[in-house]
């Protein structure tokens, strides 16, 4: 697969987590020392920059109508922001240390936390914007929190090595995905809501059919922890993002891997 040239850098973010916004206008990054920045997406100039946090910036995510920024950190803050105005409208404090992600539901009803220090997840009603029910059946640190596209299941990975896939409406579940061997730190839906794809420990990825509950053999290729899964828009192409320095891009029919491309180191 032929390199693609990037549209430019961002001066500025280290360590940094990036989210733009559902309309395409802004882009939020937050950096290792808690700062948030937000940008033009279109002319890259820098805009307003918060500290509000003390410590390192896990995950950040815009509401489906891109009016408010919700920050997670790891010191045990979540954030929702006023995009419009940059005025904060509630902290959020419902977890005991370190908060690993932040999601909103594409319904824009509900957000999801889940926490690398208490070990659950919470769901918070976004109109009262007051927590409805902690998820608390994983047996170690909530790395990762994701809705499906119809915001009716919640997908939690953990350090435990599952996957759990929450009813939204009752908060109720089957049996956990298990069959990674190490802890689980990415998961995210295909934008159909049919395929799963979780990132693991051991630097391998699994494609899991939502249904079916069947995953696919282990894409692998990773040297590190895989930090981050994302499906193109398409959902042809699931992209990796790994502690070892590279993206990879897996090309899929179905659900079975055909190539990879590597990006980075």
């Amino acid at each position: 697969m032929a390199a693609r040239e990037h549209a430019g850098s961002l001066n500025g973010p280290k360590d940094a987590v990036v989210a733009f916004s559902p309309d395409g206008k802004m882009l939020a990054t937050g950096d290792g020392d808690g700062t948030v920045t937000l940008w033009n997406a279109q002319t890259r100039k820098r805009g307003e920059s918060f500290t509000d946090h003390s410590t390192v910036i896990s995950s950040l995510a815009f509401s489906p109508d891109s009016k408010i920024l919700a920050t997670a950190s790891g010191d045990g803050i979540a954030l929702l922001r006023d995009v419009a105005t940059g005025e904060p409208i509630k902290r959020l404090t419902d977890h005991k240390g370190d908060i690993s992600s932040v999601a909103f539901s594409p319904d824009g009803k509900m957000l999801a936390t889940g926490s690398a220090g208490d070990e659950t997840a919470l769901l918070r009603d976004m109109a009262a914007r007051e927590p409805v029910k902690r998820l608390a059946d994983h047996k170690d640190s909530v790395y990762s929190v994701a809705f499906s596209p119809d915001s009716k299941t919640l997908a939690t990975a953990s350090g435990d090595g599952t996957v759990i896939l929450w009813d939204v409406a009752t908060r109720k579940h089957p049996a956990p995905l298990n069959s990674h061997k190490y802890a689980v730190y990415s998961v995210t839906f295909s934008p159909d809501g049919k395929t799963l794809a979780s990132g693991t420990d051991d630097g391998t990825v699994l494609l899991w059919n939502v249904a079916t509950r069947k995953h696919t053999e282990p894409l692998t290729g990773h040297d590190d922890v895989v930090r981050s899964v994302a499906f193109s828009q398409d959902g042809k192409t699931l992209a990796s993002g790994s502690s070892d320095g590279t993206v990879r891009l897996w090309k899929a029919s179905g659900n079975a891997p055909i190539s990879a491309a590597r990006i980075g180191k």
